[in-house]
């Protein structure tokens, strides 16, 4: 969709909403759509100085986050991004230029993992060094470090029975969703 858009409509960024409901796109303008567009467009525009995105408010984020996944903002409440739609984002901007992200980012992504269960989140060193340092973080670690490159499929042959895999089923679904994501965006 981002390609479609730079290819299409050069001046996309600077487009008023109106203008953007009405673009000739490969897909239907549906609401979900169009959230994703606008975020991408605050995200170049007010987001990014040329070089880089940069995040200094978790509430701007994760409306960001939110409507790239497909889910409509609310802007009056707190909504919690999952961490599987965290990462997805962090990647798709990675894609497109580098990210910074201020410590309240960190902390929001933190509080994400914390709250799904996940004790290692080895996407994104600022977020993993701040979760807990425990055995469970460090045995999911080892094992993350150690699987195939072919992981839904390793995954997939994990018993439930231990926490170590537990948590690896949890990051592999966070890393195959990711990419996925970005496939659709890039």
């Amino acid at each position: 969709m981002y390609e479609i858009l730079n290819e299409r409509y050069p001046d996309w960024l600077d487009y008023e909403p109106e203008i953007i409901r009405e673009l000739d796109l490969d897909e239907e303008m549906t609401e979900s759509l169009f959230n994703k567009i606008m975020a991408l467009q605050t995200a170049f525009v007010s987001q990014s100085d040329g070089e880089e995105f940069y995040f200094t408010d978790w509430r701007i984020f994760e409306n960001i986050t939110l409507s790239l996944n497909g889910i409509p903002p609310n802007f009056g409440e707190i909504e919690q991004a999952e961490p599987y739609e965290l990462l997805g984002v962090h990647r798709l901007f990675e894609e497109l230029k580098e990210v910074n992200y201020n410590e309240s980012i960190i902390n929001y992504m933190v509080a994400s993992c914390k709250t799904e269960g996940i004790a290692a989140f080895p996407f994104i060193d600022r977020v993993n060094d701040k979760l807990e340092d425990t055995e469970l973080k460090e045995n999911t670690m080892k094992k993350w470090g150690g699987l195939s490159d072919n992981k839904i499929e390793v995954a997939r042959k994990l018993s439930t029975d231990s926490p170590v895999n537990i948590q690896i089923k949890k990051l592999v679904y966070a890393d195959a969703y990711a990419d996925r994501l970005v496939e659709r965006w890039i």
